[in-house]
């Protein structure tokens, strides 16, 4: 695997590259953590990662702190998605669109504050569709989701004792923004807010059946 570091993101190229997974972290984290679980327990096979890491800015839940985050909250749990996201869900579909340059399969995917955008991203931003959007800990919000984007693919996975998007929140979430989108939800019993070799072992098997070759 050839590790390439372009500022905080980090590439993670694969022997044979055959499709790319842009990758979205949680609030407070960057890329480096992800670098270190990815190495360790493989995500998608012969799948390019982009690791990419949110600007430092003012976190409105942490009286003002100064963290890697995508947007501002003002708790764990968002209703409507923060209008400021789209500066970084702009930076995030050009990341996007230059793998489609050159790639067939393109997913994208992210773990609570992360894989909340990257529904946004997936299902309401962009204007073509991705291969697969993949969230970890996270949350639906509620905006329009456009109809030729309904048919994505998308894994949901999530912790029984996740603390800081409890299940309940979580699955109301999805039950009530998801109508008519093509999703699949799993629970990991005694799982709290993090990721699991479980839950990278069901989305590898999730992604089996969407590889084009």
């Amino acid at each position: 695997m050839q590790i390439i570091r372009k500022g905080k993101d980090i590439i993670m190229n694969p022997p044979i590259h055959k499709r790319t997974l842009v990758w979205l972290h949680g609030l407070g984290d960057t890329a480096e953590e992800y670098l270190t679980i990815f190495s360790k327990y493989p995500i998608l096979k012969d799948c390019r990662l982009k690791l990419l890491t949110a600007p430092l800015i003012p976190v409105t839940e942490i009286s003002g702190q100064f963290k890697h985050a995508w947007y501002d909250v003002d708790g764990p749990c968002q209703k409507v998605i923060n209008p400021k996201a789209n500066d970084c869900a702009e930076k995030i579909t050009k990341e996007i669109l230059i793998e489609k340059e050159t790639c067939d399969e393109v997913y994208i995917g992210g773990v609570s504050q992360g894989g909340s955008l990257a529904l946004y991203i997936g299902l309401a931003y962009m204007d073509i569709p991705v291969n697969g959007i993949i969230g970890i800990s996270c949350y639906m919000m509620d905006y329009f989701i456009k109809e030729k984007l309904k048919k994505i693919p998308i894994f949901l996975y999530h912790g029984e004792n996740d603390k800081r998007v409890p299940l309940v929140f979580a699955q109301n979430s999805y039950e009530t923004y998801l109508k008519s989108v093509n999703y699949t939800f799993k629970v990991e019993k005694r799982l709290g807010h993090a990721v699991s070799r479980g839950g990278l072992n069901s989305i590898n098997a999730w992604a089996e059946g969407l590889y084009i070759k």
